[in-house]
Order: structure tokens, then C-alpha cells, then sequence
């Protein structure tokens, strides 16, 4: 069960992730959303929900995204004052 606060640093960690994507990344011809951000009960990790628009570059924009998760990590940690900062992972949005 996901409570209020993980909730709240999921919501959190989505906000800013958005906002460092936008400025560190360039997709270019590709549109990146954060459908959703679960965050485990012990804080230690927050899976991040990708949608990637057109599916076709889905996966070389979640590798190009790989290549810069530990940079992105560093940041987010630095923007956000929680501890511990939970580790990012990133995955492709199930269809539903």
C-alpha cells in the first residue's frame, strides 16, 4: 500500500524530473511525458512511467535517458531536501 507520503515524493519527484528533462534533454521529433512515478515503501527506489510519443523512438529515447539517469539523479537530489532521495529508474509506460 502506497501511503500519503510516498505519494507526495512521488508527486514531487515528478514535477522536478519534468522540469530537468525539459531543460537538460532534447528529444528532438519526440515527445517525453511522465505518465506515472511509484515510489517504494522504504523510499529506496522510484520507478518512473515514460510515454514516448512516436513509439517508434521509444527506445532510443529510453536509452538516450539511461545515458544521463546518474546525472539526473545528482540533480534531483540536489533540487529536492529529502532523505533518503530514493534511486530513479526509468520504464516504457504500459498501453492500456
Amino acid at each position: 500500500m502506497r501511503t500519503h507520503r510516498n505519494l507526495r515524493i512521488g508527486n514531487l519527484i515528478q514535477e522536478e524530473l519534468s522540469k530537468l528533462l525539459l531543460e537538460e534533454c532534447n528529444f528532438e521529433g519526440a515527445l517525453v511525458t511522465i505518465i506515472e512515478v511509484k515510489v517504494d515503501e522504504d523510499l529506496a527506489l522510484a520507478t518512473i512511467k515514460l510515454g514516448i510519443l512516436p513509439e517508434r523512438r521509444a527506445a532510443e529515447v529510453l536509452l538516450r535517458i539511461e545515458k544521463v539517469r546518474k546525472e539526473l539523479q545528482f540533480k534531483l537530489g540536489r533540487t529536492m531536501s529529502i532523505r533518503p532521495m530514493p534511486q530513479i529508474r526509468f520504464e516504457m509506460a504500459k498501453e492500456e
